[in-house]
């Protein structure tokens, strides 16, 4: 649905004939330029409102504007999140802390286990709503948004690639600044910094991200062991592998106070992720043996449904088989990883290990 179909639904759902709609958004700009005949073009097409009456349109109808902006980029969900909000304030559902919470931890379980494609549009309509909710004497809810950004990010960059979603790290950043709470602090730019590390970003990024989280407190937490695990993706990929191997240990020192018995969520490392993640920075260090011996690690421990992570597992496995030499087996391997996977889970950061797969290949 496009912006002027999406008007023209938000207009005759208030029972507004277009010159109503024209006197309204005259009379909350104190321009009284616009003509029914204008709304008539928007609705047909023929003309897009501009940056200056999206924000009118918004208030006048009482929706979010990013709701309007979304349409007119051509977002499908837009006009469906526009109801599902205005039920919901009609039936006067509006979510409390805890609910909110119970939200977050539901979308960190639901990115391990669901396609992005599935996750990403429920979440920005649910981000939509905690928009309206946030203000400065409720600041559980901003580290509810700052851990809903991060997952907003990481699907984003599944579905699009990393461009878009370090932007949404920047937010999740913000949002955790706001709320006051320092290991939440530490947890944004250390996963944000890991993240971007699996979406392909250039080291020096990585390494000042994971530098600002390990600057904030020097007690264990899960922050910090992010922060730390990017750090050596982050050199490793420099060429240091002294001081990639240095942020590995410091990084096992601390992993037995902050391991966790979730499996699977966003929000935890439980042993079988942390292998998953260390196995990638061996392989890229050349040391293949250590870098199967994570893989097996992993592959053992992590749980039978989060196919999407037995592929990545598979794909630094092929890493590693073709930094040892084999490069034929080493296609082969992320070829079939790959092949094997539903298309939906083929996400792009999948894709860009496979990538990375075939560049080691034409340099051995």
């Amino acid at each position: 649905m496009n912006i002027g179909e999406l008007i023209k639904v938000l207009r005759a759902g208030r029972g507004w004939s277009q010159a109503d709609l024209s006197d309204h958004l005259c009379n909350q700009s104190g321009r009284p330029t616009l003509t029914r005949e204008e709304i008539s073009r928007w609705e047909s097409g023929k003309r897009s409102p501009g940056s200056f009456w999206l924000p009118l349109l918004a208030d006048v109808f009482a929706v979010p504007l990013e709701a309007l902006q979304a349409a007119k980029a051509g977002h499908p969900s837009a006009l469906a999140e526009v109801a599902r909000q205005g039920l919901m304030e009609a039936l006067g559902e509006v979510a409390a802390v805890d609910d909110w919470q119970r939200i977050a931890e539901d979308y960190g379980h639901d990115f391990m286990a669901l396609s992005a494609r599935w996750v990403e549009p429920r979440l920005a309509g649910d981000l939509l709503l905690l928009r309206g909710r946030l203000s400065e004497d409720r600041l559980a809810l901003w580290e509810t948004a700052a851990r809903l950004s991060v997952v907003m990010g990481m699907a984003t960059a599944s579905l699009n690639g990393p461009a878009a979603s370090s932007r949404w790290y920047r937010t999740a950043v913000v949002a955790a600044d706001r709320s006051g709470c320092t290991p939440l602090r530490e947890w944004t730019r250390g996963q944000g910094a890991l993240a971007l590390v699996y979406e392909g970003a250039e080291p020096q990024p990585v390494i000042a991200v994971a530098s600002d989280a390990l600057a904030l407190s020097e007690a264990p937490s899960l922050g910090r062991l992010c922060a730390l695990l990017a750090l050596a993706h982050g050199y490793g990929k420099l060429g240091e592998p002294d001081l990639a191997l240095g942020a590995l240990r410091e990084a096992d020192e601390m992993f037995p106070a902050v391991e966790t018995d979730e499996q699977a969520s966003v929000f935890s490392m439980p042993r079988w992720g942390y292998s998953l993640t260390k196995t990638l920075v061996h392989a890229r260090l050349g040391d293949v043996e250590r870098s199967q011996a994570e893989q097996d690690t992993a592959d053992l421990l992590r749980p039978a449904h989060l196919s999407r992570y037995a592929a990545h597992t598979g794909v630094h496995r092929a890493l590693s088989v073709v930094k040892s030499g084999d490069v034929t087996t080493g296609l082969d391997m992320a070829r079939q990883t790959l092949a094997v996977l539903p298309e939906d889970h083929r996400s792009r950061v999948l894709q860009g290990f496979v990538s990375e797969v075939r560049a080691a290949a034409q340099a051995t």
